[in-house]
């Protein structure tokens, strides 16, 4: 199995997205701000991308969160950690899963009018 931690907070929070917005996301957790919201959790190895963007948004959801005014993110647990213990001399930050490939599943998920509909059954 692999753990995630899914990352979302209110824009009001963070801001307005940018092009380094998860890597600023990660800095926040690992800085433990009280406006950002972790959700850990598992899945098995090799379980592709597409599909860990929607168990976190998943878990979003049933957390009360919505796709209007979010930003979020989903990085790999074990980088976190190591990124936490890590010497000042080590300059590995941990990435987010998600990258930039032209569909709506990009490096940050910015909850705004990303695929009207997707959810709706």
């Amino acid at each position: 199995m692999d753990s995630y931690i899914a990352l979302i907070c209110d824009m009001v929070d963070f801001g307005l997205p940018a092009d380094d917005t998860a890597d600023e996301l990660i800095a926040c957790y690992i800085e433990e701000v009280d406006w950002l919201t972790a959700y850990p959790f598992s899945a098995p190895k090799d379980t592709p991308e597409e599909i860990i963007t929607r168990v976190a948004r998943g878990i979003f959801f049933e957390n009360d969160w919505t796709m209007s005014e979010t930003v979020s993110t989903v990085i790999f647990a074990d980088q976190v950690e190591e990124a936490k213990t890590a010497s000042t001399d080590d300059d590995e930050e941990p990435e987010s899963i998600l990258e930039d490939d032209g569909s709506a599943d990009i490096e940050v998920d910015v909850m705004v009018d990303l695929e009207p509909g997707i959810f709706d059954d």
